[in-house]
This record gives C-alpha cells, sequence and structure tokens, in this order.
C-alpha cells in the first residue's frame, strides 16, 4: 500500500471514528508520523526524483489551497473537487481536512 492509500485509509478511520465519538488521539498522532515522513526533505543520497517530488509539493501545496478557497467563494463545484483531491491524496497536504458529511 503506499504512501496516498495509508493516508487516506487513515482520514477516513478518523472522520468515521470522529462521528462516534471516540477518542482519536493516537490515530491522529499516527497519521500525523506519515505526514511527517512524506513531508520530509530528502536526503541528497535519495536521489533527484524524491528531492523533486518534495519540491513540488512544497511549492504546489499553498497554491492549491488557494485554488480551493476560490472554488469555495465562486461555487465551483468540479475546481472545488478536483482540488480536494489534489490536497487529500496527491499532495498529502497536512493541513487539509474532508469537509464534514451530511448526516
Amino acid at each position: 500500500m503506499d504512501m496516498a492509500e495509508r493516508v487516506r485509509r487513515g482520514r477516513d478511520a478518523i472522520a468515521s471514528a470522529k462521528r462516534r465519538g471516540m477518542d482519536t488521539s493516537t490515530w491522529q498522532r499516527h497519521l500525523q508520523e506519515l505526514f511527517d515522513s512524506a513531508g520530509r526533505k530528502p536526503d541528497p543520497g535519495e536521489g533527484f526524483e524524491p528531492w523533486m517530488l518534495w519540491e513540488w509539493r512544497r511549492v504546489s501545496t499553498p497554491q492549491w489551497r488557494g485554488i480551493l478557497q476560490e472554488s469555495l467563494e465562486c461555487g465551483g463545484k468540479e475546481r472545488e473537487t478536483y482540488a480536494r483531491w489534489m490536497l487529500a491524496e496527491v499532495l498529502l497536504d497536512p493541513l487539509y481536512e474532508d469537509p464534514p458529511q451530511a448526516v
């Protein structure tokens, strides 16, 4: 299972547990550890590709946060959906939170 899948599953499990009123602090710490490892600047010996991915995420994440905010203000649902996917699944933004689901 790749990092993005582990993060997605962790987010889903935490959201589900929160809806049931469960304590999610241990899960949230583990998820933060995943983010820390994904967001860690690669060591020089790791090669070009990990560095390039890290740099792309570092530069792109604030831009996609802005795109999400703009789409929420303008009501652009398709763009909002794409921005949420980029932040959650591709960029692994540690600050991104899925919107609350209607019950």
